[in-house]
């Protein structure tokens, strides 16, 4: 678990299984997925230029696409959780999917 000026991140997911559904590689090393602090701190600071609000539970760099990334942010008021991707260079944040109790990286 990290801590970022007062964010609590937790980098990583729960089973191999949310990899898979997310669109991971199960085979991918730790080397290739894993996301510095200074790359969070951009993903962080794009996402609030683009006006999301939430907690930032999980950051998983995508297999083979550069500057791209998985994050699953969560909503402390409903519990809600939802699985994003960005692209730091074009800027560019997709929403992909809500997570639910099958599917879930954190509480």
């Amino acid at each position: 678990m990290h801590n970022f000026y007062g964010i609590e991140v937790i980098n990583k997911f729960v089973s191999k299984e949310e990899k898979l559904i997310a669109g991971l590689s199960g085979k991918m090393s730790e080397a290739t997925s894993e996301v510095t602090q200074r790359e969070m701190v951009r993903i962080i600071s794009q996402f609030r230029k683009q006006g999301f609000k939430g907690n930032y539970l999980s950051f998983q760099h995508v297999a083979d696409e550069g500057a791209s990334y998985f994050v699953v942010m969560g909503d402390e008021n409903n519990g809600n959780q939802g699985l994003f991707k960005i692209d730091l260079l074009t800027g560019e944040i997709a929403f992909q999917y809500m997570l639910d109790e099958d599917h879930v990286v954190s509480k």
